[in-house]
Protein backbone atom coordinates (compact mmCIF):
# COMPACT_ATOMS: atom_id res chain seq x y z
CA UNK A 1 0.00 0.00 0.00
CA UNK A 2 1.21 3.51 -0.81
CA UNK A 3 2.35 5.77 2.04
CA UNK A 4 0.06 8.57 0.91
CA UNK A 5 -3.04 6.40 0.66
CA UNK A 6 -5.04 6.68 3.88
CA UNK A 7 -5.71 3.45 5.75
CA UNK A 8 -9.17 2.25 6.48
CA UNK A 9 -10.08 2.00 10.16
CA UNK A 10 -9.88 -1.79 10.09
CA UNK A 11 -6.43 -1.69 8.45
CA UNK A 12 -5.23 0.84 11.01
CA UNK A 13 -6.61 -1.29 13.85
CA UNK A 14 -4.80 -4.35 12.48
CA UNK A 15 -1.58 -2.36 12.20
CA UNK A 16 -1.87 -1.09 15.78
CA UNK A 17 -2.63 -4.59 17.06
CA UNK A 18 0.45 -5.99 15.31
CA UNK A 19 2.61 -3.19 16.76
CA UNK A 20 1.24 -3.81 20.25
CA UNK A 21 1.90 -7.54 20.01
CA UNK A 22 5.47 -6.93 18.86
CA UNK A 23 6.07 -4.49 21.72
CA UNK A 24 4.59 -6.91 24.26
CA UNK A 25 6.78 -9.72 22.93
CA UNK A 26 9.91 -7.54 23.15
CA UNK A 27 9.04 -6.42 26.67
CA UNK A 28 8.47 -9.99 27.86
CA UNK A 29 11.73 -11.11 26.28
CA UNK A 30 13.59 -8.31 28.09
CA UNK A 31 11.94 -9.21 31.42
CA UNK A 32 12.86 -12.87 31.04
CA UNK A 33 16.44 -12.04 30.06
CA UNK A 34 16.86 -9.82 33.12
CA UNK A 35 15.25 -12.44 35.35
CA UNK A 36 17.47 -15.18 33.93
CA UNK A 37 20.62 -13.13 34.44
CA UNK A 38 19.63 -12.27 38.01
CA UNK A 39 18.81 -15.88 38.91
CA UNK A 40 22.03 -17.13 37.31
CA UNK A 41 24.20 -14.65 39.20
CA UNK A 42 22.49 -15.40 42.52
CA UNK A 43 22.82 -19.15 41.91
CA UNK A 44 26.52 -18.77 41.11
CA UNK A 45 27.00 -16.62 44.21
CA UNK A 46 25.27 -19.22 46.37
CA UNK A 47 27.42 -21.94 44.84
CA UNK A 48 30.57 -20.00 45.72
CA UNK A 49 29.36 -19.39 49.27
CA UNK A 50 28.46 -23.06 49.60
CA UNK A 51 31.92 -23.96 48.39
CA UNK A 52 33.35 -21.67 51.08
CA UNK A 53 31.50 -23.65 53.74
CA UNK A 54 32.97 -26.95 52.55
CA UNK A 55 36.56 -25.71 52.16
CA UNK A 56 38.95 -26.66 54.95
CA UNK A 57 41.45 -23.87 54.28
CA UNK A 58 40.41 -20.62 55.97
CA UNK A 59 41.98 -18.35 53.38
CA UNK A 60 40.42 -20.17 50.46
CA UNK A 61 37.08 -20.21 52.28
CA UNK A 62 37.20 -16.44 52.75
CA UNK A 63 38.03 -15.94 49.08
CA UNK A 64 35.10 -18.11 48.02
CA UNK A 65 32.78 -16.42 50.52
CA UNK A 66 33.57 -12.85 49.44
CA UNK A 67 33.58 -13.85 45.77
CA UNK A 68 30.13 -15.38 46.28
CA UNK A 69 28.84 -12.20 47.87
CA UNK A 70 30.32 -10.09 45.09
CA UNK A 71 29.01 -12.27 42.28
CA UNK A 72 25.57 -12.80 43.84
CA UNK A 73 24.88 -9.19 44.78
CA UNK A 74 26.84 -7.50 42.00
CA UNK A 75 25.42 -9.71 39.28
CA UNK A 76 21.86 -9.11 40.39
CA UNK A 77 22.43 -5.37 40.58
CA UNK A 78 24.16 -5.31 37.18
CA UNK A 79 21.38 -7.31 35.50
CA UNK A 80 18.71 -4.97 36.86
CA UNK A 81 20.73 -1.94 35.75
CA UNK A 82 21.13 -3.49 32.31
CA UNK A 83 17.39 -4.12 32.11
CA UNK A 84 16.62 -0.56 33.16
CA UNK A 85 19.02 0.84 30.56
CA UNK A 86 17.56 -1.31 27.78
CA UNK A 87 14.03 -0.24 28.74
CA UNK A 88 15.14 3.38 28.80
CA UNK A 89 16.64 3.00 25.30
CA UNK A 90 13.40 1.45 24.03
CA UNK A 91 11.36 4.28 25.46
CA UNK A 92 9.78 2.23 28.22
CA UNK A 93 10.20 5.04 30.76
Amino acid sequence: MDELTPLTPSQRAAQLLADERAETRDRRRAYLAALGAAVASVALGLFLIGNAVHTTDVRTGEIFFWAGLLVGNGGWFASMGWAWYRAYERGGF
